[in-house]
């Protein structure tokens, strides 16, 4: 449910104290709240909804604070509703009479305005700067807060449109108008997601002519017609491709206009292409729109191709491993003799010759070599050996023999100070043969 926008100008604070209109708060447990702004340069209308529910009624109070800063006079107010919703009670600010609109089965439309503005013996009682104004409409409920058109309109000038809360007749979602769209027909209201395909769109109207997408992505298309009094016996969009008719799914919404009194139907076809949808290559994309004034005149039909061109999917180019050094390393003999020591400690003296060399392409910097046997081990400190160059070491390490079968283990680099382009050959380990 949309919250109260609680960042309100301190000015509206001060304007409400200076008129002294009493603008009443909304309460605790009213079930919705909004705030907008609306106007220009000169000025803005403060515009607080709350939405209050009684047993099986729900009242939608709308307060109005003037914030211009010279007097444009604001002489009328009306506010819509998402489908036929039955009003039980209007009330407004005295000088002030209020309407409802007759607006067919997709919205409601309630309308204010001031009694006697421009008789030259009634001054305007119109929204003044500094002034604040408040309005409701009670319905039968229970509804669903939703976001509609509101409309303020000057004296003698031009509009401001801004969005508030209205009621919906939608009760089976949460947020009418927000996720879901509500459209209303003779039938009652449903929610209805309009269709946002995945991937690229394809623009038959409103794109160049010719349009490129890669063949590994998805597609859609989607077109149709927008206006007050449309039917869908009287429209139709086609598609095809390459000369064969696509089949398309249908979406028909219903929802309150811009002007009061007003409804704007909705009537889309879509298409949903899944990868590799298209071969590679150019195709001709026809869109084909079929309109008709009355039922009795022929159709209106206009048409317009363009040129699909399908490029192959982007094969990513691997890029060539890094310059690195590699360290390889390779046992040349080893031996090893064991016995007791004059402090009754039965050690073992093993001695490992291994060579070691730098296959990689880049110097490997100084490192560690470690000899390890039982649970003792040993390290020696080795130059940087430059690209291609080897070198034969002894390494020397006195051990506590433990174990069934003892190993020992020789890794160059231990320490993993040195990036290497394979670190699968740096490392032997090998069995025992002490005596």
């Amino acid at each position: 449910m949309p919250t109260r926008n609680t960042v309100l100008f301190a000015a509206v604070v001060l304007l409400i104290g200076l008129t002294g209109t009493a603008v009443a708060r909304c309460p605790l447990d009213a079930i919705a709240t909004h705030s907008s702004f609306v106007g220009g340069a000169l000025g803005s209308i403060a515009v607080e909804t709350c939405v209050t529910r009684s047993g099986t009624e729900d009242t939608y109070t709308y307060m109005l604070t003037d914030l211009s800063v010279r007097t444009l006079g604001f002489c009328s107010f009306a506010v819509a509703g998402v489908g036929v919703v039955g009003t039980v009670a209007q009330e407004a600010p005295s000088g002030w009479s209020g309407a409802e609109l007759p607006a067919g089965s997709c919205a409601s439309w309630w309308a204010w305005s001031t009694i006697g503005f421009g008789s030259p013996l009634s001054p305007p009682r119109g929204l003044i700067p500094g002034g604040s104004l408040e309005f409701s409409v009670t319905v039968e409920g229970p509804t669903t807060p939703a976001w509609v058109t509101a409309q303020i309109q000057t004296c003698g000038g031009k509009p401001f449109t801004t969005t508030v809360l209205g009621p919906s007749a939608c009760p089976e979602i949460e947020e009418a108008g927000y996720e879901s769209s509500c459209s209303c027909s003779s039938r009652g209201c449903t929610a209805v997601d309009l269709f946002e395909g995945d991937g690229n769109r394809i623009l038959v109207i409103g794109g160049p002519d010719t349009q490129t997408i890669p063949r590994c992505e998805p597609s859609w298309v989607r077109h149709g017609f927008l206006g007050p009094d449309l039917s869908a016996s009287d429209v139709e969009f086609r598609l095809w491709i390459d000369g064969s008719r696509i089949p398309l799914m249908q979406t028909e919404l219903c929802t309150p206009g811009d002007e009061p009194g007003g409804s704007v139907i909705t009537i889309m076809w879509h298409a949903q292409f899944p990868p590799d949808f298209f071969d590679v290559g150019l195709h001709e994309v026809v869109g084909e729109w079929e309109a008709f004034d009355t039922p009795d005149t022929d159709p209106f039909v206009w048409s317009r191709t363009i040129t699909l061109d399908v490029i192959p999917c982007a094969i990513p180019i691997p890029s060539p491993p890094p310059e690195l050094p590699d360290i390889s390393l390779a046992v040349v003999r080893d031996s090893c003799n064991c016995g007791w020591t004059q402090q009754q400690q039965f050690l073992c003296d093993l001695e490992v010759v291994v060579d070691i060399k730098n296959e990689g392409a880049e110097p490997t910097g100084i490192f560690q070599i470690c000899l390890s046997a039982s649970q003792d081990d040993t390290r020696m400190t080795v130059p940087s050996l430059q690209p291609g160059q080897d070198r034969r070491l002894t390494l020397e390490l006195t051990y506590h023999p433990a174990g069934p079968r003892p190993t020992y283990q020789v890794v160059a680099d231990c320490l993993d100070r040195v990036e290497e382009a394979n670190e699968e050959n740096n490392s032997v380990e090998q069995s025992l043969n002490c005596r």
